[in-house]
């Protein structure tokens, strides 16, 4: 599964930001940068991510993918 059909599902994602990423452009085409992380911060950037879901704290799938499809990476 690409990062394109996650996001359009409504899932969350969180991107390895190291050289090059198609998801880190993505993600940050949506206002979502502080989702694209270094290798140091990957790890607990994605703990984070998880533990926001499981409290209910995270935006809902509808307005993930509501972001994705009105983002420039929908096009």
């Amino acid at each position: 599964m690409t990062t394109a059909e996650a996001l359009y599902m409504g899932c969350p994602v969180v991107a390895l930001d190291e050289g090059t990423r198609t998801s880190v452009s993505i993600l940050k085409g949506m206002g979502l940068p502080s989702y694209a992380a270094d290798i140091e911060e990957y790890k607990d950037k994605a703990i984070k991510l998880a533990s926001w879901i499981r409290e209910g704290g995270f935006v809902t799938k509808a307005e993930i993918r509501q972001k994705f499809l009105t983002s420039p990476s929908s096009d």
